[in-house]
């Protein structure tokens, strides 16, 4: 993807970051995340935001900050670009949340100098999407509460992190949320939590250890075939090798997509790579602030494939 605005201008780069006591999936924890502005000459400005959470991201804050500003140093006198361009200031997996927030950035800011919105700037598939929403790891009794909260228009998927190794869990926190919602689906999440023969023994839609290539591709087949169940790989997809992996062993039926993980234009690319082989993609997030996830979901609605 080449980055171009209209008028050429140039770009100057401010970096800021804080501390929040924020819940996520798996529970509440202090969050670090990163927020990135770039002001164009023209005066457009972009945000981007690099989500850090140290033992779930590959980044600490001190990092991101650092190699943040590296980045837009390094951009300022860039007249024209392509976005990959990042991807060698900012190579690999454990550059990817920044890699992510600074290509968020650029985008928006090259969206808004072109007068295009991000959803139209993607593709102009929609200009809305149905989202899920995740209930982390907390009590029952505030679990059903957060349940009852989240029931509005356009969340009909609930997504329910679950704990490793519990086998009745995944039931009983199942037949709890349907009979509050019982128009809705539910996708149970394990964060990698359970073996394989444990995770056909719950036979809903859970996640295995991300390196268990063959444990993945076992579960798939008995979830599918037996139970027509659909499994999603997630923690096994850090890059598009790791996509192509999964679609030519035929290991998951759908890909999910975090930018997090693997950056903007990584994500384009294991989108594209998705849609070719017919696996159906997904997208979602981990810790980021209505500023990433609002990204995304202008993303998710512009390609219009995601289920």
């Amino acid at each position: 993807m080449r980055m171009h605005d209209r008028k050429g201008s140039k770009l100057c780069g401010k970096v800021r970051y804080g501390r929040k006591q924020a819940r996520h999936g798996l529970g509440l924890g202090l969050e670090e995340n990163v927020a990135i502005r770039i002001d164009l000459s023209d005066g457009c400005v972009g945000w981007g935001e690099a989500p850090i959470l140290p033992f779930v991201t590959a980044e600490d804050q001190s990092t991101a900050v650092v190699k943040a500003s590296e980045a837009c140093e390094l951009l300022k006198d860039s007249p024209s670009m392509t976005l990959g361009l990042v991807l060698d200031i900012l190579p690999g997996h454990k550059f990817a949340s920044i890699r992510e927030g600074v290509e968020m950035t650029l985008t928006d800011a090259v969206a808004k100098s072109n007068g295009v919105p991000l959803w139209g700037f993607f593709g102009a598939a929609s200009d809305s999407i149905t989202t899920e929403i995740t209930i982390p790891i907390v009590s029952p009794a505030e679990a059903a509460e957060l349940r009852i909260g989240f029931k509005v228009p356009k969340t009909r998927i609930q997504n329910f992190k679950v704990e490793g190794g519990k086998e009745t869990e995944g039931g009983r926190r199942g037949s709890s949320s349907y009979s509050v919602h019982p128009d809705c689906l539910f996708i149970l999440d394990a964060n990698e939590g359970y073996k394989p023969e444990e995770a056909i023994e719950v036979f809903e839609k859970l996640h295995i250890h991300r390196d268990d290539w063959e444990g993945l591709g076992h579960v798939t087949h008995i979830a599918k075939g037996k139970y027509g169940v659909s499994v999603a790989a997630d923690e096994s997809c850090h890059s598009l090798v790791d996509a192509k992996r999964i679609i030519t062993g035929n290991l998951a039926d759908v890909i999910n997509i975090k930018l997090a993980k693997v950056g903007i234009v990584g994500g384009l690319e294991i989108i594209e790579e998705a849609r070719k082989s017919g696996l159906d993609p997904m997208i979602g997030g981990m810790v980021e602030t209505r500023l990433a996830m609002g990204f995304t979901g202008h993303l998710a609605a512009g390609f219009g494939c995601f289920k």
